[in-house]
């Protein structure tokens, strides 16, 4: 039984991990993950992986600015031809 709880503690916890990471949790959900994954160490090391990759992402992915006639662009594209 316990083994059971602790299974669906992890699933829970690894459900949150990537909300955790980016700060969108409600606090109440910020500490029943932080509780768990300083005594559960599959948790705590998907946490630091998702950590890992998330900065890893965000200091190599760089996304373009559009370009700056993007609007006109779309305007002219979806917008009928006058006859």
């Amino acid at each position: 039984m316990r083994r059971q709880q602790n299974q669906a503690a992890c699933t829970a916890v690894w459900n949150l991990i990537t909300s955790y990471v980016n700060g969108k949790l409600s606090p109440e959900e910020e500490r029943v993950v932080s509780d768990h994954i300083d005594i559960c160490s599959g948790c705590r090391e998907e946490f630091k992986n998702s950590l890992f990759m998330t900065r890893l992402l965000k200091e190599n992915l760089s996304i373009p600015d559009p370009p700056k006639d993007l609007t006109a662009t779309i305007v002219r594209t979806v917008t009928p031809a006058k006859k």
